[in-house]
């Protein structure tokens, strides 16, 4: 009877350790940015369902950090400047899905993060096109496990100051 419990707990030993999966690694290395296509001094925002869930605050050293809201409707930028508490943010930073990269070539920019799919960080591209200095327009994202998928998500300027600092534990 023992042997037969020691088989059983090795079964499951074996099932759950073959589980653990690795992050993945961004695709696209960290490239300073050094162009004057479109203002960093402050955080992007996009609208879902008519309400601002998202702010993206653009660094010079070609970090992206995403800010994800609270559950509560935002309308204005200046509403969505609530989101940016140094409790919410404190928390925010050690989240691995709020950091990235950002890479902009002529009218071109591509964001690179990770999603989480059952505890599990994939890498996430998503690219588009810089309308202005102040827009841009998301039309791509690729995840490295569900594959492409088009999309339409566009980003406005809104200046503010100080931003968060953009030292992580995530990127180099």
């Amino acid at each position: 009877m023992l042997k037969r419990y020691t088989k059983l707990l090795l079964v499951f030993f074996l099932i759950f350790s073959s589980c653990i999966f690795e992050d993945d690694l961004l695709r696209n290395p960290r490239e300073d940015y050094l162009g004057d296509n479109i203002y960093i001094e402050g955080f992007y925002y996009t609208y879902f369902e008519g309400k601002i869930r998202r702010i993206l605050f653009l660094y010079r050293n070609g970090i992206c950090f995403r800010v994800y809201g609270d559950g509560k409707d935002r309308t204005t930028p200046e509403e969505a400047e609530t989101l940016l508490t140094e409790n919410h943010l404190k928390w925010l930073i050690t989240d691995k899905e709020c950091w990235g990269i950002y890479i902009i070539k002529d009218h071109n920019i591509l964001l690179e993060s990770w999603m989480n799919t059952h505890g599990d960080h994939h890498s996430v591209v998503e690219t588009g096109e810089i309308l202005n200095d102040t827009t841009f327009i998301i039309t791509k994202r690729d995840h490295n496990l569900s594959g492409i998928s088009s999309v339409n998500y566009t980003y406005h300027f809104y200046p503010y100051s100080p931003k968060p600092d953009s030292m992580n534990i995530f990127i180099e």
